[in-house]
């Protein structure tokens, strides 16, 4: 049997919406957890945030409309 090199398995794997569901969830909880633990994060202006929520979702966004 000859078997693809485990990296190139790993770049086509898809993640199923449940999955990718709940890592959203979890990125939540660990921002909500650093926010918690190290509070001057949280006197960042607001298009800071902005800027991190755009720049993380740039990759995710991509990806879903070269697949639709």
């Amino acid at each position: 049997m000859n078997k693809k090199p485990l990296i190139i398995r790993l770049w086509k794997f898809q993640f199923p919406f449940i999955d990718v569901r709940l890592s959203l969830i979890s990125g939540i909880g660990i921002g909500l957890f650093v926010a918690k633990i190290w509070e001057p994060i949280l006197y960042l202006d607001w298009y800071w945030y902005l800027l991190i929520v755009l720049l993380a979702a740039i990759k995710p966004m991509v990806t879903f409309f070269k697949q639709v």
